[in-house]
């Protein structure tokens, strides 16, 4: 059965899977039928990533969005819409072509709701003005790292801030590192590689730094898996802990259930072996 599919794949889809075969086998060549069976391995692994992804993704958006309202409602003269007038120092974390092309695809996706869809029906919200909400889903995975501090300036550029941080740390220390009440408690785990940036940071910040890199790795992660990409390079244990422990860094019943319904460590073990 697995060769039917893989019958229609082009041949340069399935040389990763003949040269990854190869390698592992020390230069045999894998049969059709052992290539075919590694091809759908993959495609059940990518889709047992996406869930656990999307629960992640789901997470870390809501809990930032949640603080961000908070912290920018309480800044003079804001509200909590803080991707329509964004106060000090998250306008610049932003930065102005991130806010227009939210609010130009949240324009967009409210124009597309249609009263009369023949495949998907009335859309529930067809017709309503573009809120909040609408805003905050536009946000991809990159602009959520993007709030987090992610790169450390050099020695030289930090002794010339007046405050000793960037705009990202700032941020961090006053806003977003709410929205992750755990994580000091993650950080205190030693089974967890934090890849510290070779630049040394504060220590005030250090473990902002190490949860924008958990995240980066997924986003990465993600993007593969979204372009159906194989994953052979992946660390799919040390990236299946970077997600349970972001998650855990947000809430940890959250954390219990994500894991017990996770089958990324399930299907990893099923993968077809020379």
């Amino acid at each position: 059965m697995p060769q039917r599919i893989t019958a229609v794949v082009s041949p340069a889809r399935l040389q990763p899977y003949r040269d990854h075969w190869t390698a592992q086998s020390g230069g045999v060549a894998g049969s059709e039928a052992a290539i075919a069976a590694l091809y759908l391995w993959q495609v059940g692994m990518s889709a047992a990533w996406y869930e656990v992804l999307a629960f992640t993704e789901m997470a870390v958006r809501h809990s930032l969005d949640t603080e961000l309202r908070k912290w920018n409602a309480a800044q003079p003269g804001c509200g909590p819409d803080w991707l329509r007038k964004p106060a000090t120092p998250l306008s610049g974390v932003l930065g102005s072509r991130t806010l227009k092309r939210v609010a130009y695809e949240a324009g967009k996706a409210s124009d597309q709701r249609s009263e009369h869809d023949p495949d998907f029906g009335v859309h529930p919200r067809s017709g309503h003005e573009v809120v909040h909400d609408d805003l905050v889903a536009q946000l991809t995975f990159g602009n959520l790292v993007h709030l987090l501090p992610n790169d450390p300036p050099s020695e030289e550029k930090r002794k010339s801030l007046r405050s000793g941080y960037t705009k990202h740390e700032q941020l961090w220390l006053n806003a977003t590192k709410t929205a992750f009440p755990n994580l000091d408690q993650v950080c205190g785990n030693r089974r967890w590689a934090k890849y510290p940036p070779h630049t040394p940071v504060p220590e005030a910040v250090a473990p902002g730094y190490a949860l924008a890199a958990a995240l980066e790795r997924l986003r990465r992660l993600r993007n593969r898996v979204g372009h159906h990409e194989q994953t052979f390079r992946v660390r799919h244990t040390d990236r299946h802990r970077d997600a349970m422990y972001v998650i855990r860094a947000i809430n940890i019943n959250a954390h219990i259930a994500v894991h017990s319904v996770s089958r990324v460590r399930g299907v990893l073990a099923t993968q077809p072996r020379p």
